[in-house]
């Protein structure tokens, strides 16, 4: 079974700089990101999956996808922004549903066939047979309701940051390589050149702005 969860997340320019860092905030304003914000609101998915046990999977559509790496050749600095904003609408999303995760890991789950199974009936299948990641490209999957971190983590062994799943210290990871991404992984994955502002020879960004209220879906960062 999976029921479709209202979306709560709302833009807060001020957590985004905080999360992603002032190399964001310097290349798009706040009312332009805002706009892709609300733009990308009706491509998101937000689930609750039932099986094994309870899962929360976020997404954003392919079509969202295309429009970042359209953006890539118009103005590099404002598709790595929009890259970075995907994700970190995702991990506001899960963030809604999992208050007591605020800033820690959101472990990701053992593949396991009933969840490959429950991926593929919400549309965003495993990206390789046995997983561990979605095949969209800013998904985010993990426990719900939340078991904790890094002790139910398929990435305990490998994870790059030991024992951010067991404090509330840091800004917490998505586990970025597996599916349940975090946007500051995404972002030190793109060349630190896009920490500058926008150059007068890009052009600046429009995005069609969504109705207020839209309902919600999901999301995850770029898999190497």
């Amino acid at each position: 079974m999976i029921t479709k969860l209202r979306d709560t997340a709302f833009f807060d320019a001020r957590r985004f700089e905080a999360v992603c860092g002032e190399g964001c905030a310097a290349i798009l304003s706040p009312a332009e990101a805002a706009g892709f914000w609300e733009s990308r609101l009706p491509h998101a998915s937000l689930l609750h999956i039932h099986a094994t046990g309870g899962l929360l999977l976020a997404f954003l559509d392919e079509e969202t996808e295309r429009q970042v790496d359209a953006l890539w050749a118009i103005s590099p600095s404002t598709a790595y922004v929009c890259n970075a904003l995907a994700g970190f609408l995702c991990r506001e999303l899960a963030r809604g549903r999992l208050p007591e995760a605020e800033g820690i890991c959101l472990p990701l789950p053992e593949p396991s066939e009933d969840i490959a199974a429950a991926l593929d009936a919400a549309g965003a299948p495993y990206r390789k047979v046995g997983g561990p990641c979605p095949v969209r490209r800013y998904a985010l999957l993990t426990y719900y309701p939340y078991r904790g971190g890094c002790p139910v983590c398929m990435l305990r062994k490998s994870c790059p940051r030991p024992g951010m799943g067991r404090t509330q210290t840091g800004r917490g990871s998505d586990g970025n390589q597996a599916g349940a991404n975090t946007v500051r992984n995404s972002l030190t994955s793109l060349s630190s050149s896009a920490q500058s502002r926008r150059s007068p020879s890009e052009s600046s960004p429009t995005f069609a702005q969504a109705p207020s209220g839209c309902g919600g879906m999901i999301t995850s960062p770029l898999e190497p």
